[in-house]
């Protein structure tokens, strides 16, 4: 029996990063946000970006969009309401049913959003830009795997689809 064979190989403990992660994910995601934020007129919250960078994937019903955004249908309507108002989100009417009134991004809501993402990005590079080439290239293999992992979990819970 060699030394393999009598000893198993140990796996890492996940608690570590498991820790790290609870400790730099609202780190990260205050950055997003204060940047995202900053440079709207009138700033426009997370919880409206995020409205809008739903719409900017496709047009949503109300009741989707409090749904995908797990808020109650009371804020999405809020939310909403003030998006159709700054003139960033239209609703259009469905010529074969009225009761239906998806939601749809305008470009001056493209155009927001466009720039929050933006900002964000530019703070996150300044950040990553601190690192070495090595620990860039790590961190990106690491985030790839973990990507990977929070997409099989998705699927999984999607009933078998691939949600991305």
């Amino acid at each position: 029996m060699d030394a393999e064979e009598s000893c198993p190989k140990l796996r890492p403990d996940p608690q570590k990063p498991a820790d790290q992660l609870l400790e730099i994910v609202p780190r990260l995601m205050r950055i997003i946000s204060s940047q995202a934020q900053a440079g709207t007129a009138g700033s426009l919250t997370m919880t409206q970006l995020r409205v809008l960078g739903l719409l900017d994937r496709e047009p949503r019903l109300p009741s989707e969009v409090a749904r995908e955004l797990r808020i109650t249908p009371a804020t999405a309507s809020e939310v909403i309401d003030l998006l159709v108002r700054r003139g960033l989100v239209e609703r259009r009417a469905r010529p074969l049913d009225r009761r239906l009134t998806p939601l749809h991004i305008t470009p001056a809501g493209s155009a927001m959003l466009v720039a929050a993402r933006q900002r964000a990005l530019d703070a996150l590079q300044r950040l990553l830009e601190r690192l070495d080439p090595a620990g860039l290239a790590e961190l990106g293999r690491s985030l790839s795997l973990l990507q990977e992992l929070l997409r099989e979990r998705a699927a999984a819970s999607n009933g078998g689809q691939r949600a991305d």
